[in-house]
């Protein structure tokens, strides 16, 4: 008898919802309300996600990193 064929199932990938951030947004920098010491950067429908030095956190108001 020749041996069965092995099939292995094809893997599920899901979207990862922060690359997602930026679609449909204008270019420009956004606070991440899920932590203040992040930020998004949206450039041509890709999401950067940056972070502030140690001790500060991102202020939508000025675009900026700053203290508490």
């Amino acid at each position: 008898f020749a041996p069965k064929p092995t099939t292995t199932p094809r893997p599920t990938t899901t979207r990862d919802p922060l690359a997602d951030f930026c679609r449909g947004r204008p270019d420009g920098l956004y606070e991440n309300l899920a932590d203040k010491n992040t930020y998004f950067q949206c450039f041509q429908g890709n999401t950067y996600l940056h972070h502030c030095q140690p001790g500060l956190v991102y202020r939508d108001s000025c675009k900026c990193c700053d203290w508490p």
